[in-house]
């Protein structure tokens, strides 16, 4: 059941442009952890919140330069109402961008490609 919904989930990640592989990998276990542990608490808070001025939008990884594969306008929250703020990670975020006027759960990406 949790991967039918995760293949759910990865239909509202943009896949657009490409990674090394290495990267990809840990992209694509980023997303998968991130999913497993929101799915994994009950009634979660849903709330979608504006955007940091300090949201990482590039960086660089082995000698290459990556960036948001879309740009964020809010990012979607996820927080765990079940767990104690003295106990763990009470929250998970995830960049929105549009793309062709759908919300797109933003990745990843070689700049300029």
């Amino acid at each position: 059941m949790a991967q039918k919904n995760y293949a759910a989930f990865s239909a509202l990640i943009c896949h657009d442009g490409t990674l090394d592989p290495t990267l990809r990998a840990m992209v694509e276990k980023s997303m998968h952890d991130s999913f497993d542990l929101a799915s994994s608490h009950k009634a979660p808070e849903i709330t979608f919140i504006p955007v940091p001025t300090t949201q990482l939008t590039s960086f660089n990884f082995q000698g290459k330069a990556y960036e948001i594969n879309l740009k964020p306008v809010e990012l979607l929250q996820v927080k765990f109402t079940d767990v104690a703020p003295t106990n763990g990670l009470q929250s998970v975020q995830f960049p929105l961008g549009l793309k062709d006027g759908n919300l797109l759960i933003a990745t990843t990406k070689e700049k300029g490609s």
